[in-house]
């Protein structure tokens, strides 16, 4: 049985609010306060609510399209594995977003929307997260526990990046940058614990 830290610190963690501080401020540089609100408030609801749509609706879509259990926690272990390693060189991850998309978004003031709440806050890492651990979860209880992690999980987002100014006066860039790169070792060890459980499970 999963329990809810189990749960909790791999969204928390692939989530990566903090490592997403500098690109926030730089993209909402020109807003006002006011504005930066409105623009938090937006991409939360948004991130958080494709989050949930595939936790509650992701299974049947697999079901739908043939896919395994064991191929979903085996590739998403992998893809999992692979952003860890940007995470952890410093590596702007291309599943989330290329330059050429992030200067559209800032050409059109689309920031709250593309990139921040999708791909930056709920990108395919997240997304195969919250698929593996519904999957893993054997009980209607441990799948409402990661319906609650993920709202958790956002309302830390949200509080993060609304006071995202003073987290980075006082971390600094190399301290945020610091931040990441454990998180990155985190994500690694869990994308490796997903690949033994799903080719466990086969042999």
């Amino acid at each position: 049985m999963l329990s809810f830290l189990e749960i909790f610190i791999p969204i928390i963690v692939i989530v990566d609010s903090p490592g997403l501080v500098p690109v926030y401020l730089a993209m909402t540089e020109k807003y006002s306060e006011k504005r930066r609100k409105e623009v938090v408030n937006l991409a939360v609801i948004v991130a958080s609510g494709t989050l949930l749509a595939f936790a509650i609706f992701g299974n049947y879509i697999f079901k739908f399209l043939g896919v395994s259990i064991n191929a979903l926690e085996i590739s998403g272990g992998i893809l999992l594995f692979l952003i860890a390693v940007e995470m952890l060189f410093g590596r702007k991850s291309k599943t989330t977003h290329s330059e050429e998309q992030e200067k559209e978004s800032l050409e059109k003031e689309n920031v709250a929307i593309f990139p921040l709440a999708i791909p930056l806050l709920t990108g395919p890492g997240a997304i195969t997260t919250v698929m593996m651990l519904i999957t893993l979860s054997e009980t209607l209880y441990e799948k409402l526990m990661v319906i609650v992690a993920i709202v958790v999980v956002f309302v830390i987002t949200k509080f993060i990046l609304n006071n995202s100014a003073i987290l980075l006066k006082h971390l600094g860039i190399t301290g945020l940058q610091v931040l990441t790169r454990i998180m990155g070792i985190v994500v690694a060890a869990i994308a490796v614990e997903f690949v033994i459980k799903g080719v466990e499970t086969i042999m």
